[in-house]
This record gives structure tokens, sequence and C-alpha cells, in this order.
């Protein structure tokens, strides 16, 4: 019996590393393309945010002409949304030992978004978020 016990403890061990190796790199996964996407990197406008945001209202001008800029607009709004959405869920993934439904709700996330895009926004009209040119 106790050697039973042993395997199955062997095999709870092997389980639990293997959950957390995957949270590890889903949780970085998801911060390394939140950072590339949010506000958070400079460079991030010239090289993702825009380019992305322009495909989208060509796609959609393609249909619908006048739509070009709004779209356009809201979709690179939307990729800063959604870099720091995923940047919070990835942190989420890493400091948490066990996360359960409980743990991430879409409401917490989006207050906690709005939350960052609140200050990042104050740190930009006080100037205390340095310019790249």
């Amino acid at each position: 019996m106790k050697a039973m016990s042993s395997k199955m403890t062997a095999v709870e061990n092997l389980y639990s590393q293997a959950i957390s190796r995957h949270r590890r790199v889903v949780g970085g996964v998801f911060v390394g393309i939140g950072y590339i996407l949010s506000p958070a990197s400079w460079w991030n406008d010239a090289v993702v945010n825009i380019p992305i945001a322009y495909l989208i209202g060509w796609l959609v001008s393609r249909i619908a002409e006048p739509l070009f800029l709004p779209i356009m607009l809201l979709a690179y709004w939307g990729t800063n949304v959604l870099g720091i959405v995923m940047m919070h869920v990835g942190a989420t993934y890493l400091l948490r030992k066990e996360l359960t439904k409980k743990h991430w709700n879409l409401r917490r996330t989006l207050t906690v978004t709005a939350i960052y895009s609140i200050i990042m926004l104050a740190l930009a009209i006080f100037g205390l978020i340095p310019k790249p040119f």
C-alpha cells in the first residue's frame, strides 16, 4: 500500500511540474505578446499597432470606403487594450499558484485594463512618460 502511495505522489509531482511549466510558458507568451501590443513599449505603435490598424481599416474599406478612418482608429485602440489585457492575463498565469475561474473574470480584467489606461494617459498628459523622439 505504501509503494502505491509513493507512486501516486511521484505521478502527482510530475503532473504538477508539467502544469507549472505549461503555465510559465503560456503566461510568458501572453506577457510577451501583450507587451509588444501594449502602450508599455514606445516603439509598438510604429512597428506593430499602426500597421495592424491600417490593415484592418483597409480590409473594412474594401466593403465600405468611408469606414476606413473610424475602423483604423478603433483597431489601433483595440490593439493597445488587447496588449494590456494579455499582459494582465499572462501575469495572472505566472503569479498564481492555482488558477481557478474565481481568479480570472472578464469584469476584473477590464477594470484593471481601464485603470492601467487611465494611469498611462495621466502620465502622458503630465509629461512623465518620455517621448521617443
